[in-house]
């Protein structure tokens, strides 16, 4: 059998950019599958990070509100050693004097325990704010991610679509060499 180099050249021309339109093909669907399933693990992330963040302003919120408790409790005691302090001014020192006294040393220890409580809900309070602070920090670099990922996305998109049509054109050459070929050299043509 004689084989025209011409159309064996053409045979090596189509295998060579069929290989390589396959080749595309395949990384390009890798390429953006794996871009798919970074979003999707980025949208999760986010998701959680969300429900962190609500759940951190939940517990500023219950903080703020018992801090305001213990204000009012610091506040109500401090009248009330007030008034001690105005009685024990008014009367004579006597066995009521004693009892008074001890009064005052009780709503001396309430009222420290009362400061070192609102210390402490102060301190939770300026951790919750940190955190918060950290968390929308994150929150904004996730969905700077996101962005990146979803350009990326559309480009992969675009070489994808474009590879296709690269393979549509790469079919009609080689249907069109084939008929060619059939035309020259009739039967013998091996397309």
């Amino acid at each position: 059998m004689i084989i025209n180099p011409q159309s064996f050249r053409y045979r090596i021309a189509i295998g060579t950019s069929i290989f390589f339109v396959a080749m595309l093909t395949v990384y390009l669907f890798s390429s953006f599958s794996s871009a798919k399933s970074k979003r999707m693990q980025l949208e999760q992330e986010k998701l959680i990070q969300q429900h962190e963040l609500v759940e951190i302003i939940n517990e500023y919120e219950k903080i703020s509100s018992r801090n305001n408790a213990l204000r009012i409790e610091l506040e109500n005691t401090r009248k009330k050693a007030q008034s001690i302090l105005d009685s024990l001014n008014r009367i004579k020192l006597n066995g009521s004097e004693v009892s008074a006294a001890k009064q005052v040393v009780f709503l001396e220890e309430k009222n420290e325990a009362l400061q070192r409580q609102e210390a402490f809900a102060l301190k939770q309070y300026n951790i919750v704010l940190e955190e918060k602070s950290s968390l929308l920090e994150a929150l904004n670099r996730q969905e700077n991610k996101n962005v990146i990922l979803e350009a990326e996305n559309r480009s992969l998109k675009q070489s994808l679509e474009a590879a296709q049509v690269l393979q549509v054109n790469t079919l009609e050459v080689k249907d069109l060499i084939k008929k060619t070929c059939q035309k020259k050299f009739g039967n013998y043509c091996c397309f």
